[in-house]
């Protein structure tokens, strides 16, 4: 599905249901978690989040300069659960893996606890990017 029919089908089921989790509307949209992520913060004008839920940017007071999902802003945000979750999953990785991961915060941690001896095979830029040291 194309950009603009996301926003589109996006607008089309909050008009309907008024909120949706974000996981319900990667799978109405047939995208990842973070494609949506994405969509809402290049589209803040016409979405945003409030209370863990997707929801028209019109519905919410105040709602002016809201930029949605920003890796910077987030890479904080429950910053000790990821580093213990990163630790956890680090240790699982053995050598000669393939990964394939999302691009949010979490796998930036991850991705600076597996040691540079272990080879791994990555799919994901910004991991691979935290791998070769040049990530935030």
């Amino acid at each position: 599905m194309l950009k603009p029919d996301r926003l589109r089908a996006l607008a089309d089921a909050l008009t309907r249901q008024n909120v949706m989790r974000l996981r319900d509307a990667a799978a109405l949209l047939g995208v990842s978690e973070m494609t949506v992520r994405r969509d809402i913060a290049a589209n803040s004008d016409r979405f945003t989040y409030l209370g863990g839920y997707i929801v028209s940017a019109t519905d919410v007071p105040n709602n002016a300069g809201n930029a949605g999902y920003s890796l910077e802003q987030e890479k904080d945000h429950f910053a000790q659960a990821k580093a213990e979750a990163s630790a956890i999953a680090a240790g699982l990785i053995g050598n000669n893996e393939t990964l394939f991961v999302d691009c949010g915060t979490t796998f930036v941690a991850l991705a600076r606890l597996i040691p540079p001896e272990r080879h791994v095979t990555v799919g994901g830029v910004l991991f691979a990017e935290c791998r070769r040291g040049v990530a935030p």
